[in-house]
């Protein structure tokens, strides 16, 4: 849970994950850029662990394995931004829960 928001959220109603995040964000009242850097890194998440396990599957299928490659990948490979990093992780953690 993000501390300040309310904890009455209602699981998303679409089946699809990108959709999923737009509808969490949407839910925040976050803005449109966010939103789109949102699914941006929910997409980013998805195709990098097909390519690096070998095949597609839903991110609630995945362990914390998967997100810290992730983002180790993040800080160490393209060497983003601290914010950058926590924006990623931010994405990650509604959609393993």
């Amino acid at each position: 849970m993000i501390p300040g928001r309310p904890s009455d959220w209602v699981p998303p109603r679409s089946i699809k994950l990108l959709d999923q995040v737009r509808e969490r964000v949407r839910y925040l009242h976050y803005s449109l850029q966010t939103e789109k850097a949102y699914v941006y890194w929910a997409k980013a998440f998805v195709l990098w662990t097909a390519r690096s396990h070998g095949g597609f599957r839903h991110p609630r299928e995945m362990g914390q394995a998967e997100v810290e490659g992730f983002l180790t990948m993040l800080a160490t490979e393209k060497q983003v931004a601290p914010a950058t990093h926590r924006q990623a992780l931010n994405v990650l953690a509604p959609i393993q829960n």
